[in-house]
């Protein structure tokens, strides 16, 4: 696993180290909760896409009935999940605060995390933020998405399903998300560029690069970086500061993360 360089904040490319990042907020979020013989375990494998409107593509089973409370993220995805031999799809909007997402023993998923920018034209981010839509109900091998016939993916064939998905007018990209992160603002005038960044984000700019910033810096703390040193990395002002961002995007403090991170 690639460790995390305090020094590298990270940046819109699928890379060994955004995967560091969510596996160790993902570690973090699975010591949230408990089970009866111990700890929760749900081990899951992501990789890099092919596709460029993709983050992180990923699978995994469930060892244990769970309801980890996973951090705010400014990503949206998509996530089948087989059960009892069912799969049902469900799109996850961006989340402001910790949201708990609920597994089964046995549950098996994919999931399909999207880069910022590309949303679905009749389901744009910004209605469903901080919530999860069925979009199919529970299905064999296929399903019917915005009046079309698919085929459930799976982990080697998810980047040939989207890019079908893009040719079939399903998906679509806003390039202003990418211009504006990267502070490359053109001529256009700025109530256009927050309307269009809200729209296919579902966020805010100012929300969005808070909720980056306060995981970049769990992430930290969940893997051994001191507090004091998470402030100046992340240009908090003060551990007050990074407390308070904390609190209200993973529902945890800096000294609650640190505590988990040296559980077993």
């Amino acid at each position: 696993m690639a460790t995390l360089d305090p020094f590298d904040f990270p940046h819109h490319t699928p890379t060994e180290f955004t995967f560091a990042i969510r596996r160790a907020l993902w570690d973090m979020a699975l010591k949230t909760c408990t089970h009866c013989n111990g700890r929760v375990n749900i081990p899951y494998e992501p990789r890099l896409p092919n596709s460029p409107f993709v983050a992180m593509i990923w699978r995994g089973r469930a060892e244990n009935d769970a309801l980890p409370l996973c951090p705010a993220d400014v990503h949206w995805y998509l996530r089948f999940l087989k059960r009892e031999g069912k799969v049902r799809l469900m799109a996850h909007g961006p989340t402001t605060k910790a949201t708990t997402v609920p597994y089964n023993r046995d549950d098996e998923f994919l999931g399909i995390r999207f880069q910022p920018g590309i949303f679905l034209p009749h389901l744009p981010p910004n209605a469903f933020v901080n919530n999860a839509i069925d979009l199919s109900g529970m299905v064999d091998k296929s399903f019917e998405l915005h009046g079309s016939a698919w085929e459930v993916p799976t982990y080697e064939n998810a980047d040939i399903f989207i890019d079908r998905l893009m040719h079939a007018g399903l998906l679509a990209y806003d390039p202003v998300v990418a211009t504006v992160l990267q502070g490359q603002f053109q001529e256009r005038t700025v109530r256009s560029r927050q309307m269009r960044f809200l729209r296919a984000t579902g966020l805010t700019q100012k929300v969005f690069q808070q909720i980056e910033r306060a995981r970049y810096t769990a992430a930290l703390l969940e893997q051994g970086v001191p507090i004091m040193d998470g402030v100046f990395k992340a240009g908090y002002c003060d551990q007050s500061h990074l407390t308070r961002s904390l609190k209200r995007f993973l529902s945890q403090t800096p000294s609650q993360i640190v505590q988990m991170s040296q559980l077993e």
